[in-house]
């Protein structure tokens, strides 16, 4: 985990985001390792969440993939009727960055544009990926 996730992660603990740099790196790794182990693997667990990998030879097709998957996602522009919106415990509530935590997502590239208008076709494409 780094940087976004560092400092959530440090905000989650009640920690200063400075106390990172101040402490030994291999402690803060082992308790964010530990978090990941008793708090966020049980959580995808007991979700049933999977994750597909596509390999995109194609860098051009690979970020129009990224960017339409992840307009697609984002609740930044919902608001108030957000779409799966991430539960009151996510992590990423305790993000400073306001794209993560309107959003609903980690990445923040992309999490702004809206849905209707990405590149049309774009499921079709990942779907041959597939």
């Amino acid at each position: 985990m780094q940087g976004v996730t560092q400092q959530a992660f440090c905000e989650y603990l009640d920690l200063p985001y400075s106390e990172i740099s101040r402490r030994a790196g291999n402690a803060v790794e082992h308790e964010m390792r530990d978090f990941e182990n008793d708090v966020v693997l049980p959580h995808m667990n007991d979700n049933n969440f999977s994750v597909t990998w596509v390999e995109v030879a194609n860098a051009d097709l690979r970020k129009t993939l990224e960017k339409c998957a992840v307009a697609l996602m984002s609740n930044y522009l919902r608001g108030a009727t957000a779409i799966d919106a991430p539960t009151s415990g996510w992590l990423g509530r305790h993000s400073h960055k306001p794209k993560v935590q309107r959003s609903g997502l980690w990445n923040q590239d992309y999490v702004t544009n809206c849905y209707s208008d990405m590149t049309p076709g774009w499921l079709d494409s990942l779907e041959q990926l597939i």
